[in-house]
């Protein structure tokens, strides 16, 4: 369990409030009391696999319109 690893940054900035979580080396990582679900081979795999793939840019992950290709006009069969 990491307890103060990205903790919150507020600054004032033309008199709107933005919210940061900068990482921060100074952390205290702990074990946790409960046994595991997975055993910590698979998990260190999974996190492996993970590290391999790069993550998409934020402007990719924006849902822009959720219903895109998904409703048909009844009429010409057309996606709106």
């Amino acid at each position: 369990i990491r307890w103060g690893w990205r903790g919150q940054r507020k600054k004032v900035k033309n008199g709107s409030v933005s919210v940061s979580r900068p990482r921060s080396d100074d952390y205290l990582l702990a074990d946790g009391i409960h046994p595991p679900i997975i055993d910590q081979q698979l998990f260190d795999q999974v996190q492996k696999k993970f590290s391999m793939h790069k993550p998409l840019p934020t402007s990719a992950r924006e849902m822009k319109n959720p219903l895109a290709g998904l409703v048909i006009c009844a009429k010409c069969g057309a996606k709106m």
